[in-house]
């Protein structure tokens, strides 16, 4: 499989040294090929298209070219960051808002399961999907999400004692929709796998379960999200 990493809306491009060269040598271990795209044009060579932080709005031909690669089997993952910093919500929701899943402008803050004074670098241990070999990873920085309707499936949730500043408790923080025979993944954070995080407590496997596995474990999330 080959892992298609964009660039096409100034995202953080996984060839930063000293922010994710850690995740780069992961997916290389693992037998998987890595390539940048500067622009979304034929993405049938690809499996995985990742989205890490866009400043641009997706535009209309590049939302219809994403929905059918999702359609035909494959899998987009879509990330933001706290507080809509840079705008980066609203680029986020200019593609995933046709899937019913809106990132917010707000903060997750955690006071009991956290690494740092302010609460801001949030542990959960709740990952209702993609999660063999996960109990528990490290999600800094991290906006909520919400669902439209009641197609997206929740796959990662804050714990009971994590707070968002502005949507009430115990948020969540990564979905998924299918579409098709894809899907969509969106997370509201784009730093859980830089080299600060990526090391910590389960990221790893999270990491690499969302960017390689198959759809085996979203069964779990259905299950989970019933209860």
């Amino acid at each position: 499989m080959i892992i298609a990493w964009s660039t096409a809306h100034q995202e953080f491009t996984i060839n930063d040294y000293y922010y994710y060269s850690a995740l780069r040598e992961l997916i290389s271990r693992n037998g998987v090929e890595l390539v940048v795209i500067d622009e979304i044009k034929d993405l049938s060579q690809y499996k995985v298209v990742v989205f890490n932080y866009p400043e641009k709005e997706f535009k209309n031909w590049e939302r219809e070219l994403l929905h059918k690669f999702m359609f035909r089997g494959g899998r987009v993952i879509i990330l933001g960051y706290y507080n809509n910093e840079d705008n980066v919500a609203d680029y986020v929701n200019s593609l995933t808002r046709d899937y019913g899943i809106i990132m917010n402008d707000d903060a997750v803050v955690d006071k009991i399961n956290k690494v740092d004074d302010e609460g801001l670098l949030i542990t959960t241990s709740r990952i209702y999907g993609f999660n063999h070999g996960v109990k528990k990873i490290l999600l800094p920085c991290t906006a909520s999400l919400r669902a439209l309707n009641n197609k997206p499936i929740n796959i990662v949730q804050a714990e009971e004692t994590a707070v968002s500043t502005k949507y009430g408790r115990s948020p969540s923080l990564f979905k998924l929709v299918r579409v098709g025979a894809g899907e969509l993944i969106v997370g509201g954070t784009c730093v859980f796998w830089d080299n600060f995080s990526i090391k910590r407590f389960d990221n790893e496997k999270f990491a690499i379960n969302i960017l390689i596995k198959e759809n085996k474990l979203i069964q779990d999330a259905n299950r989970l999200n019933k209860q």
